[in-house]
């Protein structure tokens, strides 16, 4: 089983991590001997937009990637769930439509599309579709609906699953506006995963809502995409015109 102790933190700076790393730091000796949160890879930003992830459970093979922007760092992670239980982790957070572009002023008419984002999903689905023996979990704020047609297309490609649904949208943002709340952090995981439980959590000091999850493994395939060729050529088209978004702002990560 994968423990509920593995938490994933977006938008971190160094003030950020140093309270998350110093929370998890005092509850790790504990009276039964475990420890938690001992293990976690991430990217630090003095822009405040890294990336992190604590986890209770051993992490193989950490990596932090741009996959379109060099401003938007991932994480590539395995946890090492037992010895003979491993899932594949990637932590996302693309940029939202409407952000001014490289920190630029508010007033400003520099702003970001959806496309920067439209092909990090894309390229992250494509991962998963060319690797559909592992077992995946993916989570993070991906600046997107769970309605709309980039979402979607993630799904069909990636052939994950979506656990929340048959229990309720889950809308996470904008944690302090009750009337306007959407559903951008996401949860994909393999279709062999049971879902023992999904809720929302409040979390004090940020504008959006957690989701805490357990999850059981289970039989059954890592991935089952369910996507037509023109899904395909669709796929391909966002992440041209996603990395020549990101080369024209001058972000475009080098591996793009």
């Amino acid at each position: 089983d994968l423990p509920p102790a593995t938490i994933g933190r977006a938008a971190l700076s160094q003030a950020i991590f140093n309270l998350f790393h110093n929370a998890a730091s005092a509850m790790r000796d504990q009276p039964d001997g475990r420890i938690i949160l001992a293990h976690h890879a991430e990217e630090i930003r003095p822009d405040g937009l890294g990336i992190a992830l604590w986890s209770n459970v051993p992490l193989e093979h950490s990596e932090i990637r741009h996959i379109v922007s060099d401003e938007r760092p991932s994480i590539h992670t395995e946890l090492v769930i037992s010895p003979t239980k491993r899932a594949s982790f990637i932590g996302l957070h693309p940029p939202p439509p409407g952000l001014p572009i490289n920190g630029g002023d508010n007033d400003g008419d520099d702003r970001y599309d959806s496309r920067i984002r439209d092909a990090e999903l894309t390229k992250v689905a494509k991962i998963i579709s060319d690797n559909t023996e592992r077992t995946w979990i993916i989570a993070g704020d991906f600046n997107d609906v769970a309605w709309s047609h980039t979402t979607r297309l993630f799904e069909q490609i990636s052939g994950l699953a979506d656990p929340r649904v048959g229990r309720g949208m889950l809308n996470t943002y904008h944690a302090r506006r009750p009337l306007l709340r959407y559903p951008l952090d996401h949860l994909f995981v393999s279709p062999s995963f049971q879902v023992a439980n999904l809720e929302r959590i409040r979390i004090p000091g940020s504008d959006h809502f957690g989701i805490l999850v357990a999850l059981k493994f289970g039989p059954g395939p890592g991935a089952d995409p369910d996507a037509e060729p023109d899904d395909h050529e669709e796929a391909e088209e966002i992440i041209e015109e996603g990395v020549e978004d990101a080369e024209e702002s001058s972000e475009a990560a080098p591996d793009a």
